[in-house]
């Protein structure tokens, strides 16, 4: 696991994990936390070995979006899910430009996202905020943190 887990309205919560021993994939794991116990499911989000390290984040009703680092680098890639996290669609690439390096999603408001990224084709180099007012449709750059060439 390595981002955050996402809060569901019954209490329950699912936590985006991947594995990268003999496959590299994507999966969620549904905990339900119970009186006395706790249930829990994993179901897989991708079958695409290069989207991994997915960040959660809900469009609202019971539709869901990951973005999944791409170990091919370039462009970030999406998967969503309309039945809050059962099932997934392909993962698509994103005008999001990545290095094949960690990131986070967080949402603002209704359609509005905002992303901690390495905004770079390169290197690591580039740390950046970026934007997006259509769901992760497209994405803006809204400020840039951090650029030293090098690191």
């Amino acid at each position: 696991m390595k981002n955050k887990a996402l809060l569901l309205n019954d209490g329950s919560f699912l936590l985006p994990v991947y594995h990268e021993l003999l496959t590299k994939r994507s999966a969620l794991i549904r905990v339900k936390p119970g009186k006395n116990t706790v249930a829990y499911e994993i179901r897989r989000m991708t079958f695409h070995a290069k989207a991994v390290q997915p960040a959660l984040v809900s469009l609202g009703d019971r539709r869901l979006m990951a973005l999944c680092r791409n170990m091919d680098g370039g462009h970030v890639l999406a998967g969503e899910s309309d039945d809050m996290g059962y099932t997934w669609s392909a993962p698509r690439r994103l005008d999001l430009p990545n290095p094949n390096s960690g990131f986070d999603v967080i949402r603002l408001g209704p359609g509005t996202l905002l992303a901690a990224i390495n905004n770079s084709f390169e290197d690591r180099s580039d740390l950046s905020l970026a934007i997006s007012d259509d769901e992760g449709a497209s994405w803006q750059i809204a400020h840039r943190l951090q650029h030293q060439l090098g690191m």
